[in-house]
């Protein structure tokens, strides 16, 4: 006879009966907890989302629309709701005749302000500061929060958040030199919807306005200052974009370039007399993220046109009149911020006084007592002889530029 077969231990009845019920139980066990503990969360969600303001979007069309230098058109005008904290206004987009919408100006009445809170022109507000000299192909894209998708520059979108808390009226003008001329307008916005830094996470308190530092075409001397914005005293904010145009008749020819282009900025982020501020970009070109001469330095002498959400040359041109333009534009965002407090500025020197490493070093404020433009004073005869001892920059002369600038701010009053 053969021996009995043996059962292993682990398929013994009783065993294996006794470690099903065990495992059933952890198994019911484990799902119990997930389910709890999941449950948690999503109540919390929706009270979470129970306690804030509710958002509605509001909007307003102008297909073929006239619009003329002395009767400009209205294209919102907007109360909250009641119960309502604030409201954002997040996009426009202007469309017309090449040129003519470029030089359309766009005016925020916020707040029953009596003037323009806000004012800009289509497309100096994204850095274009050449659009009639622009080919019909240039379309850009400033990392979705501006520019043109058109051909011949046609269509000008602006999706900056402009905060407002109780009202909204928004004109389109054309430019006093400029004519009659049909549009088509689309203009959107938000109840409560939250503020933040565009491209960040940063919060802008509420209270805050956004402001728009503009200079329009002027004659900048060789070692000006020239601010692109000045805050006050008793104000906290964070930057949010600048740009530059540039216009200038070069020595020697266009090919010979400026010796502008070796002039620094400086970021000052308090109005304290004793802040010497702080270099913000070694040469013009830094200051927005590009190097040599945007490329016409460089072994292929030839200018690199980009646009990123950061930064962007929209226009570089040299003709055989002398003549160079040039225009770009720099965003600041969570990567990058540019907070001050209790008053700042960001300020460009025209051109450096001082080769080499020193070249950023700024005349001190004393300097500039008694010259309310801000702008530096050469009066002594150490001056004349550091201008006239420096001369050239990288073989180029060192001469006035025709400068015109944009700068957004977030501003509030400090706590």
């Amino acid at each position: 006879k053969y021996p009995a077969k043996r059962v292993p231990p682990t398929l013994n009845k009783p065993m294996w009966r006794l470690g099903l019920l065990t495992a059933g139980w952890i198994t019911f066990a484990t799902v119990l907890l997930i389910f709890e503990g999941g449950s948690k969360p999503a109540a919390t969600k929706t009270n979470h989302a129970s306690q804030q303001p509710k958002m509605k979007t509001f909007s307003a069309g102008f297909p073929g629309t006239k619009a003329c230098p002395s009767e400009p058109l209205q294209i919102l005008n907007y109360s909250l709701s009641e119960g309502s904290t604030h409201g954002v206004l997040h996009h426009l987009f202007v469309v017309g005749q090449p040129g003519w919408v470029s030089g359309l100006w766009i005016e925020y009445y916020l707040d029953g302000d009596a003037e323009p809170t806000v004012k800009y022109q289509a497309s100096r507000m994204c850095g274009q500061y050449f659009p009639e000299r622009a080919a019909p192909s240039d379309v850009y894209n400033a990392g979705g929060l501006c520019g043109t998708n058109s051909a011949d520059q046609t269509g000008w979108f602006n999706n900056f958040p402009i905060p407002f808390y109780q009202s909204a009226r928004v004109l389109v003008r054309p430019a006093n030199t400029s004519h009659c001329g049909w549009g088509w307008y689309t203009i959107r916005g938000t109840e409560n919807l939250p503020l933040t830094l565009p491209g960040s996470s940063l919060p802008i308190p509420s209270g805050a306005r956004l402001k728009v530092y503009s200079r329009e075409w002027e004659i900048a001397k060789p070692l000006d200052l020239v601010p692109l914005f000045a805050a006050p005293a008793g104000t906290s904010g964070l930057v949010m974009q600048v740009s530059m145009g540039i216009r200038t008749n070069c020595v020697g020819g266009s090919a010979a370039g400026g010796g502008y282009i070796e002039g620094c900025a400086r970021f000052f982020s308090d109005s304290d007399e004793a802040n010497e501020g702080n270099v913000v970009g070694t040469g013009f070109e830094d200051l927005f993220d590009s190097s040599f001469y945007f490329g016409e330095d460089a072994p292929l002498h030839k200018p690199l046109f980009y646009a990123a959400a950061s930064s962007g040359l929209t226009h570089f041109e040299r003709t055989d009149d002398g003549l160079e333009r040039l225009s770009a534009y720099r965003f600041f965002s969570s990567m990058d911020p540019m907070a001050f407090e209790d008053g700042g500025s960001l300020v460009w020197m025209v051109g450096t006084g001082t080769p080499g490493p020193n070249k950023c070093d700024f005349p001190s404020k004393k300097r500039r007592d008694g010259d309310d433009s801000g702008r530096a004073i050469y009066s002594t005869a150490a001056d004349a002889a550091l201008l006239l001892g420096y001369g050239r920059v990288a073989g180029r002369e060192l001469t006035a530029v025709n400068v015109s600038t944009y700068a957004w701010v977030y501003e509030w009053a400090n706590q």
